[in-house]
């Protein structure tokens, strides 16, 4: 049985069960009152204006970059050609860009999770059921996970047309090369940014860039055109929480504390010793696992999170 400590605070992947669930119970929900529902802690849903009645031009264009899925040497290859893993791509504040992984357990390597949460990008979980396997084997994560899958983070947008949750679904039309992919996301992201800034989200599976080979080249060429603006903001789901819950215009962005440099620095432990790395080899199933934790007795599965031995579960 796991000890309070070990569980994560809030199961935010609820809320999107029940929101997929609120079609179906619209008629049974009272309309909600923009009177009671108040930021910094309630917003209607539905409300198009930026938070903190902000004129567009007064507001941060937020840009969200996700990955989902397993993530491991494969990916991190892929990410370090982005310039998301060495710092050196930055926003206008100059702190470093930030993007939000919701990592699941299987083929994850932990010792690279633990080196992105060094840097100051955000771990979440795929679901319910990985959570504890994210926790168990990233001992430095146990008080910051964000507990978020699907992060319904924007305002209502204006954007018409063919509609996907993630931008490599399969029910997307995808482009065929790095030039189409560049004007096919250009034209989303200006749906957004001539509009009412809501955030611009970019939902990818960590496999995306091996599944499409000019991804990566299109990718790059499409952060680098966003970092041409000043006005234009690489952020994690967290930090754009933040900003929803306290609303700050451009000209305080550089005081926004959310928002600053220490958060790749700020009370960050020590990355893990390459002397202590261990891969754990296990036969049921046939697989291996990266960490800087002990090797468990088992491989940690549903049920026994730990990887107990058996006599001890």
């Amino acid at each position: 049985m796991l000890s309070p400590s070990a569980l994560l605070p809030f199961l935010l992947h609820h809320l999107l069960l029940l929101l997929l669930l609120g079609t179906a119970l619209a008629e049974l929900a009272p309309p909600c009152d923009p009177d009671a529902c108040r930021l910094p802690d309630c917003r209607c849903d539905g409300v198009t204006s930026s938070p903190g009645g902000l004129r567009r031009e007064q507001t941060p264009q937020m840009v969200v970059l996700t990955f989902d899925d397993h993530f491991n040497h494969h990916g991190h290859a892929d990410l370090r050609r982005l310039r998301l893993f060495d710092l050196t791509r930055v926003n206008p504040t100059g702190c470093p860009v930030g993007a939000t992984f919701f990592v699941s357990h299987t083929a994850t390597d932990y010792i690279i999770i633990e080196e992105y949460y060094l840097r100051g990008h955000e771990i979440g979980v795929h679901s319910i059921t990985t959570k504890i396997h994210v926790n168990e084997h990233n001992p430095i994560l146990t008080t910051k996970i964000l507990m978020i899958y699907v992060p319904l983070v924007s305002w209502s947008g204006t954007e018409d047309g063919e509609e996907c949750s993630m931008m490599d679904d399969g029910a997307c039309t995808q482009p065929q090369t790095a030039d189409e992919m560049v004007e096919w996301m250009w034209s989303n992201f200006l749906r957004h940014y001539d509009t009412n800034r809501a955030p611009f989200s970019v939902f990818l599976h960590a496999r995306y860039f091996r599944d499409y080979p000019y991804a990566l080249e299109g990718m790059n060429m499409f952060l680098d055109r966003l970092s041409q603006h000043d006005d234009v903001f690489l952020v994690t789901v967290g930090q754009v929480v933040e900003w929803m819950r306290h609303p700050a215009p451009l000209s305080d962005i550089a005081t926004f504390k959310p928002w600053q440099c220490d958060r790749v620095s700020l009370q960050r432990p020590t990355r893990c010793v390459r002397t202590l790395h261990a891969t754990c080899a296990f036969r049921k199933p046939v697989t291996y696992l990266n960490t800087c934790s002990p090797c468990p007795c088992l491989f940690p599965g549903l049920g026994n999170p730990a990887g107990s031995c058996e006599d001890d579960v």
